[in-house]
Protein backbone atom coordinates (compact mmCIF):
# COMPACT_ATOMS: atom_id res chain seq x y z
CA UNK A 1 0.00 0.00 0.00
CA UNK A 2 1.29 3.33 -1.18
CA UNK A 3 1.42 6.30 1.14
CA UNK A 4 2.54 9.37 -0.16
CA UNK A 5 4.68 11.61 2.78
CA UNK A 6 7.41 13.07 1.30
CA UNK A 7 9.82 12.04 3.51
CA UNK A 8 7.63 13.69 6.29
CA UNK A 9 8.33 10.72 8.19
CA UNK A 10 6.05 11.01 11.30
CA UNK A 11 6.35 12.91 14.42
CA UNK A 12 4.60 16.19 15.88
CA UNK A 13 6.54 19.32 16.55
CA UNK A 14 6.55 20.93 19.90
CA UNK A 15 5.56 23.97 19.19
CA UNK A 16 6.49 27.09 20.88
CA UNK A 17 3.20 28.82 22.41
CA UNK A 18 2.58 32.03 23.75
CA UNK A 19 2.18 31.18 27.35
CA UNK A 20 0.02 32.51 30.00
CA UNK A 21 3.07 34.99 31.15
CA UNK A 22 3.94 36.46 27.94
CA UNK A 23 0.38 36.92 26.06
CA UNK A 24 0.08 40.44 26.34
CA UNK A 25 3.04 40.87 24.65
CA UNK A 26 2.10 38.31 22.09
CA UNK A 27 -0.48 40.54 21.06
CA UNK A 28 0.45 43.92 21.26
CA UNK A 29 3.38 42.61 18.85
CA UNK A 30 1.24 40.86 16.21
CA UNK A 31 2.66 37.63 17.07
CA UNK A 32 -0.34 35.80 17.20
CA UNK A 33 -3.73 36.11 14.97
CA UNK A 34 -6.93 37.11 15.96
CA UNK A 35 -8.52 33.22 15.59
CA UNK A 36 -4.99 31.55 17.33
CA UNK A 37 -5.52 34.22 20.35
CA UNK A 38 -9.42 33.50 20.39
CA UNK A 39 -9.53 29.94 19.94
CA UNK A 40 -6.76 28.42 20.87
CA UNK A 41 -6.10 26.13 24.56
CA UNK A 42 -4.71 27.41 27.79
CA UNK A 43 -2.55 24.35 28.08
CA UNK A 44 1.07 26.06 27.50
CA UNK A 45 2.08 23.53 24.84
CA UNK A 46 0.24 25.54 21.62
CA UNK A 47 -1.14 22.68 19.46
CA UNK A 48 -4.59 23.75 19.47
CA UNK A 49 -3.02 27.49 19.00
CA UNK A 50 -1.00 26.38 15.94
CA UNK A 51 -4.12 24.19 14.38
CA UNK A 52 -6.38 27.28 14.48
CA UNK A 53 -3.58 29.68 13.03
CA UNK A 54 -3.30 27.03 10.24
CA UNK A 55 -6.90 26.61 9.29
CA UNK A 56 -7.82 30.47 9.72
CA UNK A 57 -8.48 30.59 6.17
CA UNK A 58 -10.74 28.48 6.05
CA UNK A 59 -13.68 30.37 6.85
CA UNK A 60 -14.38 33.60 7.31
CA UNK A 61 -16.02 35.84 10.09
CA UNK A 62 -18.58 38.07 8.91
CA UNK A 63 -18.70 41.28 10.61
CA UNK A 64 -19.38 43.13 13.02
CA UNK A 65 -18.32 40.75 15.19
CA UNK A 66 -17.57 41.05 19.49
CA UNK A 67 -15.21 39.68 21.39
CA UNK A 68 -15.43 39.09 25.55
CA UNK A 69 -12.35 40.32 27.45
CA UNK A 70 -11.14 38.73 30.45
CA UNK A 71 -12.55 41.88 32.52
CA UNK A 72 -15.89 41.00 31.17
CA UNK A 73 -15.99 44.31 28.50
CA UNK A 74 -17.51 43.73 25.37
CA UNK A 75 -15.16 45.15 22.03
CA UNK A 76 -16.76 45.19 18.66
CA UNK A 77 -15.34 45.67 15.00
CA UNK A 78 -16.46 46.50 12.31
CA UNK A 79 -14.03 44.34 10.36
CA UNK A 80 -11.10 42.48 11.03
CA UNK A 81 -8.51 45.16 11.60
CA UNK A 82 -10.69 47.17 13.72
CA UNK A 83 -11.34 44.50 15.92
CA UNK A 84 -7.58 43.37 15.95
CA UNK A 85 -6.77 46.90 16.77
CA UNK A 86 -9.15 47.03 20.17
CA UNK A 87 -7.62 43.95 21.41
CA UNK A 88 -4.15 45.18 21.12
CA UNK A 89 -5.24 48.46 22.78
CA UNK A 90 -6.85 46.36 25.63
CA UNK A 91 -3.80 44.01 26.17
CA UNK A 92 -1.44 47.06 25.69
CA UNK A 93 -3.71 48.52 28.90
CA UNK A 94 -3.49 45.45 30.59
CA UNK A 95 -0.16 43.91 30.36
CA UNK A 96 -0.33 41.59 33.29
CA UNK A 97 -3.54 40.10 31.38
CA UNK A 98 -3.19 36.10 31.36
CA UNK A 99 -6.53 34.83 29.62
CA UNK A 100 -8.38 35.27 26.21
CA UNK A 101 -11.00 36.96 25.04
CA UNK A 102 -14.04 34.59 24.21
CA UNK A 103 -16.37 35.76 20.93
CA UNK A 104 -19.68 36.37 21.52
CA UNK A 105 -22.45 33.96 19.58
CA UNK A 106 -24.18 33.68 17.89
CA UNK A 107 -21.83 34.97 15.10
CA UNK A 108 -21.74 33.82 10.97
CA UNK A 109 -18.93 32.35 8.89
CA UNK A 110 -18.48 31.83 5.38
CA UNK A 111 -17.21 28.25 4.49
CA UNK A 112 -15.36 27.20 1.70
CA UNK A 113 -18.31 26.73 -0.40
CA UNK A 114 -18.98 30.46 -0.12
CA UNK A 115 -22.11 29.69 2.15
CA UNK A 116 -22.68 31.47 5.49
CA UNK A 117 -23.03 29.69 8.16
CA UNK A 118 -24.88 30.63 11.77
CA UNK A 119 -22.57 29.76 14.53
CA UNK A 120 -24.37 29.31 18.30
CA UNK A 121 -21.62 28.58 20.20
CA UNK A 122 -17.62 27.67 20.75
CA UNK A 123 -17.88 24.01 20.01
CA UNK A 124 -19.93 24.52 17.09
CA UNK A 125 -16.89 26.71 15.67
CA UNK A 126 -14.44 24.33 17.02
CA UNK A 127 -16.16 21.87 15.19
CA UNK A 128 -16.02 23.59 11.75
CA UNK A 129 -12.68 23.93 12.19
CA UNK A 130 -11.59 19.86 13.03
CA UNK A 131 -13.71 18.87 9.66
CA UNK A 132 -12.65 21.99 8.07
CA UNK A 133 -10.28 20.24 4.94
CA UNK A 134 -9.64 17.32 7.29
CA UNK A 135 -12.08 15.40 5.38
CA UNK A 136 -11.27 16.69 2.08
CA UNK A 137 -8.46 16.39 -0.62
CA UNK A 138 -6.52 19.42 -1.29
CA UNK A 139 -8.20 19.51 -5.02
CA UNK A 140 -12.00 18.81 -3.88
CA UNK A 141 -14.72 19.69 -1.75
CA UNK A 142 -17.96 17.34 -0.74
CA UNK A 143 -21.22 18.44 -1.48
CA UNK A 144 -23.69 18.81 1.42
CA UNK A 145 -26.18 17.04 1.98
CA UNK A 146 -24.32 13.80 2.64
CA UNK A 147 -24.15 10.73 5.41
CA UNK A 148 -21.54 9.49 7.56
CA UNK A 149 -21.42 5.68 8.76
CA UNK A 150 -19.85 6.31 13.08
CA UNK A 151 -18.08 3.13 13.34
CA UNK A 152 -20.95 1.55 15.17
CA UNK A 153 -23.12 1.75 12.11
CA UNK A 154 -25.32 4.80 13.34
CA UNK A 155 -25.35 7.29 10.49
CA UNK A 156 -25.35 11.03 10.88
CA UNK A 157 -26.85 13.29 8.24
CA UNK A 158 -24.72 16.46 7.59
CA UNK A 159 -26.85 18.88 6.19
CA UNK A 160 -25.35 21.87 7.28
CA UNK A 161 -21.47 22.75 8.09
CA UNK A 162 -22.54 22.76 11.99
CA UNK A 163 -23.56 19.23 11.70
CA UNK A 164 -20.04 17.92 11.83
CA UNK A 165 -20.64 18.94 15.95
CA UNK A 166 -22.49 15.40 15.96
CA UNK A 167 -19.68 13.39 14.54
CA UNK A 168 -17.54 15.45 17.23
CA UNK A 169 -19.62 14.24 19.78
CA UNK A 170 -19.68 10.97 18.90
CA UNK A 171 -15.70 10.78 19.36
CA UNK A 172 -15.96 12.58 22.13
CA UNK A 173 -18.73 10.18 23.88
CA UNK A 174 -16.69 7.28 22.35
CA UNK A 175 -13.08 8.18 23.43
CA UNK A 176 -11.82 4.90 22.69
CA UNK A 177 -12.57 4.26 19.46
CA UNK A 178 -9.51 4.75 16.70
CA UNK A 179 -11.66 4.02 13.74
CA UNK A 180 -12.66 6.82 11.05
CA UNK A 181 -15.96 7.01 9.65
CA UNK A 182 -17.07 5.94 6.19
CA UNK A 183 -19.58 7.72 3.84
CA UNK A 184 -22.67 6.79 2.77
CA UNK A 185 -22.41 6.37 -1.08
CA UNK A 186 -22.65 8.13 -3.85
CA UNK A 187 -21.52 11.64 -2.75
CA UNK A 188 -20.87 14.52 -4.84
CA UNK A 189 -17.49 16.46 -4.73
CA UNK A 190 -16.58 19.38 -6.76
CA UNK A 191 -13.25 19.53 -7.93
CA UNK A 192 -11.09 22.87 -9.00
CA UNK A 193 -12.38 23.79 -11.84
CA UNK A 194 -16.03 23.52 -10.54
CA UNK A 195 -16.78 20.12 -12.25
CA UNK A 196 -19.30 17.89 -10.07
CA UNK A 197 -18.02 14.18 -9.57
CA UNK A 198 -20.23 11.45 -8.40
CA UNK A 199 -18.23 8.74 -6.23
CA UNK A 200 -19.40 5.58 -5.87
CA UNK A 201 -17.30 4.25 -3.30
CA UNK A 202 -13.88 5.02 -0.88
CA UNK A 203 -11.92 3.32 -4.05
CA UNK A 204 -13.20 6.53 -6.28
CA UNK A 205 -12.28 8.66 -2.78
CA UNK A 206 -9.04 6.90 -2.93
CA UNK A 207 -7.91 7.56 -6.79
CA UNK A 208 -9.78 11.38 -6.16
CA UNK A 209 -7.06 11.94 -3.34
CA UNK A 210 -3.89 10.15 -5.30
CA UNK A 211 -5.28 12.39 -8.11
CA UNK A 212 -4.66 15.36 -5.65
CA UNK A 213 -1.13 14.66 -4.18
CA UNK A 214 -0.28 14.07 -8.05
CA UNK A 215 -0.50 17.71 -7.94
CA UNK A 216 2.01 18.12 -5.38
CA UNK A 217 5.73 18.34 -5.51
CA UNK A 218 5.94 15.23 -4.11
CA UNK A 219 9.29 12.95 -5.05
CA UNK A 220 9.03 10.42 -2.56
CA UNK A 221 6.46 7.50 -2.29
CA UNK A 222 6.79 5.31 1.06
CA UNK A 223 6.08 1.45 0.54
CA UNK A 224 3.81 0.42 3.64
CA UNK A 225 4.52 -1.27 6.07
CA UNK A 226 7.13 1.11 7.82
CA UNK A 227 8.02 0.99 11.13
CA UNK A 228 9.95 3.64 13.52
CA UNK A 229 11.62 3.10 17.16
CA UNK A 230 9.75 5.92 19.91
CA UNK A 231 12.42 7.74 22.64
CA UNK A 232 10.86 5.05 25.05
CA UNK A 233 12.30 2.49 22.55
CA UNK A 234 8.80 0.72 21.50
CA UNK A 235 8.01 -0.03 18.06
CA UNK A 236 5.22 1.57 16.05
CA UNK A 237 4.50 -0.15 12.58
CA UNK A 238 2.57 2.11 10.12
CA UNK A 239 0.20 -0.46 8.12
CA UNK A 240 -1.79 2.63 6.24
CA UNK A 241 -2.02 6.44 6.61
CA UNK A 242 -4.24 6.47 9.93
CA UNK A 243 -1.32 4.69 12.18
CA UNK A 244 0.49 7.91 11.75
CA UNK A 245 -2.27 9.30 14.77
CA UNK A 246 -0.43 6.43 17.17
CA UNK A 247 2.87 8.08 16.89
CA UNK A 248 1.48 11.77 17.65
CA UNK A 249 -0.80 10.21 20.02
CA UNK A 250 2.59 9.30 22.00
CA UNK A 251 3.81 12.51 21.52
CA UNK A 252 0.39 14.22 23.15
CA UNK A 253 0.91 11.59 25.92
CA UNK A 254 4.53 12.32 26.36
CA UNK A 255 4.54 16.18 26.16
CA UNK A 256 8.33 16.65 27.35
CA UNK A 257 9.98 14.58 25.15
CA UNK A 258 11.46 16.22 22.09
CA UNK A 259 13.83 13.64 20.94
CA UNK A 260 12.77 12.08 17.20
CA UNK A 261 11.28 8.77 16.80
CA UNK A 262 14.28 6.50 14.50
CA UNK A 263 12.89 5.30 11.33
CA UNK A 264 13.97 1.36 11.01
CA UNK A 265 16.06 0.69 7.66
CA UNK A 266 15.68 -0.37 5.20
CA UNK A 267 12.91 1.06 3.69
CA UNK A 268 11.37 0.75 0.16
CA UNK A 269 9.90 3.67 -1.61
CA UNK A 270 8.49 4.30 -4.49
CA UNK A 271 10.49 6.29 -7.04
CA UNK A 272 9.14 8.86 -10.15
CA UNK A 273 9.27 6.27 -12.28
CA UNK A 274 6.99 4.17 -10.13
CA UNK A 275 9.86 1.31 -9.61
CA UNK A 276 10.57 0.35 -6.21
CA UNK A 277 14.05 1.30 -4.45
CA UNK A 278 15.25 0.68 -1.30
CA UNK A 279 16.84 2.82 1.05
CA UNK A 280 19.30 1.08 3.47
CA UNK A 281 19.98 4.30 5.56
CA UNK A 282 19.38 7.64 6.79
CA UNK A 283 21.82 9.34 4.57
CA UNK A 284 20.68 7.68 1.79
CA UNK A 285 17.31 9.29 2.48
CA UNK A 286 18.82 12.57 3.11
CA UNK A 287 20.55 12.37 -0.40
CA UNK A 288 17.04 11.75 -2.01
CA UNK A 289 15.29 14.94 0.16
CA UNK A 290 18.03 16.88 -1.06
CA UNK A 291 17.42 16.07 -4.27
CA UNK A 292 13.87 16.79 -4.32
CA UNK A 293 14.32 20.08 -2.81
CA UNK A 294 17.27 21.78 -4.72
CA UNK A 295 16.26 20.13 -7.63
CA UNK A 296 15.44 23.45 -10.60
CA UNK A 297 16.72 26.20 -9.22
CA UNK A 298 20.60 25.49 -9.05
CA UNK A 299 21.51 25.23 -12.45
CA UNK A 300 19.25 29.06 -13.25
CA UNK A 301 20.14 30.90 -9.81
CA UNK A 302 21.26 30.38 -6.22
CA UNK A 303 19.89 31.53 -2.95
CA UNK A 304 21.63 34.61 -1.49
CA UNK A 305 21.82 33.89 1.96
CA UNK A 306 20.24 33.90 4.39
CA UNK A 307 16.50 32.87 3.30
CA UNK A 308 14.29 31.86 5.70
CA UNK A 309 10.98 29.01 5.04
CA UNK A 310 7.73 28.17 7.26
CA UNK A 311 7.76 24.28 7.18
CA UNK A 312 4.60 22.27 6.65
CA UNK A 313 4.47 22.67 11.02
CA UNK A 314 4.11 26.78 10.63
CA UNK A 315 7.40 26.83 12.06
CA UNK A 316 10.40 28.72 10.43
CA UNK A 317 13.21 27.83 9.40
CA UNK A 318 16.90 29.61 8.53
CA UNK A 319 19.34 28.97 5.98
CA UNK A 320 21.90 31.06 7.11
CA UNK A 321 24.81 29.05 5.71
CA UNK A 322 25.38 26.43 3.00
CA UNK A 323 25.95 23.53 5.89
CA UNK A 324 22.04 24.34 7.12
CA UNK A 325 21.02 22.56 4.02
CA UNK A 326 21.75 19.41 5.90
CA UNK A 327 19.26 20.46 8.75
CA UNK A 328 17.04 21.85 6.48
CA UNK A 329 16.81 18.15 5.05
CA UNK A 330 16.77 16.79 8.28
CA UNK A 331 13.79 18.44 9.44
CA UNK A 332 12.02 16.36 6.29
CA UNK A 333 13.66 13.45 7.89
CA UNK A 334 12.67 13.72 11.36
CA UNK A 335 9.18 15.13 11.24
CA UNK A 336 6.72 12.33 9.46
CA UNK A 337 3.32 12.58 9.07
CA UNK A 338 2.86 16.13 7.66
CA UNK A 339 2.40 16.62 3.97
CA UNK A 340 2.55 20.14 2.10
CA UNK A 341 5.84 21.99 0.95
CA UNK A 342 7.90 24.57 2.89
CA UNK A 343 7.07 28.01 2.09
CA UNK A 344 9.42 30.70 0.94
CA UNK A 345 9.37 33.63 2.85
CA UNK A 346 9.87 36.80 0.71
CA UNK A 347 11.94 39.29 -0.25
CA UNK A 348 15.00 36.95 -0.97
CA UNK A 349 17.90 38.05 -2.99
CA UNK A 350 19.21 35.61 -5.96
CA UNK A 351 22.87 35.12 -8.01
CA UNK A 352 22.70 34.10 -11.31
CA UNK A 353 26.07 32.82 -13.05
CA UNK A 354 27.06 36.13 -14.66
CA UNK A 355 27.06 37.35 -10.83
CA UNK A 356 24.11 39.73 -11.08
CA UNK A 357 21.50 39.91 -8.72
CA UNK A 358 17.55 40.27 -8.26
CA UNK A 359 15.59 40.73 -5.11
CA UNK A 360 12.23 38.45 -5.65
CA UNK A 361 9.53 39.98 -3.52
CA UNK A 362 6.64 36.99 -3.63
CA UNK A 363 5.69 33.84 -5.47
CA UNK A 364 4.32 35.46 -8.44
CA UNK A 365 8.03 36.96 -9.05
CA UNK A 366 9.56 33.46 -8.12
CA UNK A 367 7.15 31.86 -11.01
CA UNK A 368 7.86 34.35 -13.44
CA UNK A 369 11.76 33.76 -12.50
CA UNK A 370 11.28 30.22 -12.83
CA UNK A 371 9.38 30.50 -16.08
CA UNK A 372 12.29 32.19 -17.32
CA UNK A 373 14.74 29.66 -16.29
CA UNK A 374 13.28 26.97 -17.76
CA UNK A 375 12.41 29.09 -21.21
Amino acid sequence: MRLRSLLFLAVVLLFASCSKEDLATTVTNDEITLMGLVMGDEKGDGKEEKDYEEKENCLALVYPVTVTMPDDSSLTGADEEDLWDAIKAWYEANPNADERPSFVYPLEVIIPEGTTETVNSEDELKSLFEYCGEEEGSCYEYLLPLTVIMPDGSSIAINGETDWEQVRSWYEANPDEEDKFTFEFPVEVKVEDGEILTIEGQEGINDLEKLCEGERKDCVEYVLPISMTLPDGTTVTINEEGDWQMIEDWYDANPDIEERPALIFPVDIYGEDGAIITVANEDELKDLAGECYEEGEKDCFEWVLPISWTMPDGSSFTVAEEADWEAFNDWFDLNPGYEGEPVLEYPVTVIFPDESTQTVNDEAEMDALKADCEG
